[in-house]
């Protein structure tokens, strides 16, 4: 894990030189002519966001646990108004930011944080730095929707935290002044002021002005902020450090990625899943047909899971090489495929949206076809006239996995075709014949579900056997 976060901190300075320069030549010049606005959303369940400033839709869809970089514009409005983007693209209203006085040179960074039935949205203001300058700055905020009063440390990255004082004490909504840094290595840990229990450790962040810049130039002005993060890895927060343009997620040294195995086979009865070959240590016991086992937070690396016969280490099922990545919880599918097992490792991105419905969909069948997949409302769907709805997958072969698709709440169509004449040289005679559907699935506003689009069990004369599966 340390080369991961050495490989961070070489990205870090990398990146410096998208933002590091910028202005009037002259070293007086103060830019003082336009408005700079940002936005974080941090609502836990929202959709993508749009940032309303008057006639300026300075932000046109903002996801969950991002921070955009600084748009410029004029304004003499006093509120911003933050909406949601709903799966049919119109918007609704969130939140609205009220009694804001807008300064020229004045850097503002919008956050919305909270639910989007209970929204907390508000302003973080400093003036902009003079440009051009070879200093680092960094301040911190604290934009988490389930933690209360944290201490940030930002220390050398060996420092004991009993000998340090924090850099900042936060409660929801406030952030720190920025500071002037040293260039250097450093490391952010994060403590619950109640307890004092350690929720975040960045581990190696490096900070440095650009190497090719002039003097008197190439410096940064970061903000670090904190996210929700998946309550299946070691962190339950993840941060986001940004300096108006160049923006890097920081899940946080250790076991920041998780992995769990979905067994949806029914060519094998019960079975031992294993990491690595350790039988004493399973990532699951006995698990059964349409079982999952509990998620199993990991260093991000590469690992080998292993299917046994319950009880059996020695009789192997399924071998399955399985990379994770830092900040993502993975599911590995147990399918069948040609009467044996396979696994499709699916990047389970769990988070709940109230406003729809979210839906990945596992295509295994028909096998040794080129399948595409039709996603449609019930007025978009007409079997008779040959109309489904809208192709989410084109032209694959099975296995695979696709989503996560944003729905409407209530009923979606999943339809199925099969690609006749493919392999031919001419195109035109290509031919859609539906092999599945149009299938009727129920959605409701927060669901987050997978279609498993199976190979039938043995003696069933269907072609496709569908299962849905709650993921949360």
């Amino acid at each position: 894990m340390r080369d991961v976060l050495r490989l961070f901190g070489v990205l870090l300075l990398a990146s410096q030189a998208l933002t590091g320069c910028g202005g009037n030549n002259a070293d007086d010049y103060v830019d003082t002519a336009f408005i700079y606005a940002r936005g974080i959303n941090a609502t836990l369940d929202s959709p993508n966001q749009t940032m309303v400033v008057g006639p300026v839709r300075f932000i046109p869809e903002l996801p969950y646990a991002t921070v955009t970089p600084f748009s410029i514009f004029a304004s003499f409005d006093t509120s911003v108004l933050v909406q949601g983007w709903l799966p049919d693209r119109s918007r609704f209203d969130i939140d609205t930011i009220d009694g804001l006085r807008f300064q020229t040179g004045v850097e503002y960074t919008f956050v919305t944080t909270g639910y989007v039935d209970a929204p907390v949205s508000f302003a973080i203001t400093r003036e902009r730095v003079r440009r051009p300058f070879a200093d680092i700055y960094i301040m911190m905020a604290h934009t988490s929707t389930l933690e209360a009063e944290l201490e940030f440390y930002l220390t050398a990255p060996d420092e004991d935290l009993a000998n340090a004082t924090p850099f900042a004490t936060l409660a929801p909504t406030e952030s720190s002044e920025p500071e002037l840094i040293p260039e250097g290595e450093y490391r952010i840990r994060i403590l619950r002021a109640s307890d004092g229990t350690l929720i975040y450790d960045s581990g190696l962040l490096v900070f440095f002005r650009d190497d090719d810049a002039e003097d008197g130039r190439g410096g940064h002005d970061w903000l670090f902020t904190i996210f929700d993060g998946p309550d299946t890895v070691q962190w339950p927060i993840l941060g986001y450090l940004t300096d108006g343009g160049s923006s890097f997620s920081i899940p946080g040294e250790g076991d920041n990625s998780s992995l769990r195995v979905r067994q949806s086979a029914t060519t094998i009865g019960p079975v031992d899943a294993l990491l690595d070959g350790d039988a004493s240590s399973p990532l699951a016991t006995d698990l059964g047909y349409l079982e999952s086992s509990n998620f199993r937070a990991l260093s991000p690396d590469e690992y080998l899971v292993t299917l046994t016969a319950t009880g059996q280490p020695s009789d192997v099922l399924l071998e399955d090489t399985v990379e994770t990545s830092p900040g993502n919880e993975y599911a590995l599918n147990i399918i069948d495929s040609h009467a044996q097992p396979v696994g499709v490792l699916q990047i389970e991105n769990r988070r709940s949206v109230v406003t729809s419905a979210r839906l990945d969909i596992l295509v295994g069948a028909p096998e040794d076809e080129l399948v595409t997949v039709y996603l449609g409302y019930p007025d978009q769907v007409d079997a008779g006239a040959g109309e489904y709805g809208f192709r989410v997958v084109l032209r694959t072969d099975p296995p695979g996995i696709f989503g996560r698709y944003a729905r409407d709440p209530g009923t979606t169509f999943v339809t199925v075709v099969t690609i006749e004449n493919a392999d031919d040289t001419d195109p035109t005679n290509d031919e859609e014949v539906v092999a599945f559907g149009p299938y009727e699935i129920d959605l409701a506003g927060g669901d987050v579900k997978t279609l498993l689009l199976l190979p039938p069990p043995a003696g069933s004369t269907e072609t496709v056997q569908a299962i849905l599966q709650d993921d949360l």
